[in-house]
């Protein structure tokens, strides 16, 4: 599973989340990028696909936990 996510809303401009993403996956190919990756104790970002959060949404399927109402601030 991705130990982190970066999620975009549906309505960003695609040309802006494909600058972003560019951005992120070549950011260790840059010395200052690398510096700020560092900091917060990454290598680089990869790309993930959905399929690899099907494990989550099945063990919350199997415990009857609704992602889409679940409260995890306040739990």
């Amino acid at each position: 599973m991705p130990e982190n996510a970066l999620a975009l809303r549906k309505d960003i401009d695609v040309s802006v989340r494909d600058r972003l993403k560019d951005a992120l996956l070549k950011m260790n190919l840059d010395p200052d990028g690398k510096k700020v990756l560092e900091r917060f104790g990454a290598r680089r970002f990869i790309e993930t696909r959905n399929e690899e959060y099907d494990v989550i949404v099945k063990y919350a399927e199997d415990i009857h936990l609704n992602l889409s109402t679940y409260d995890y601030k306040n739990d």
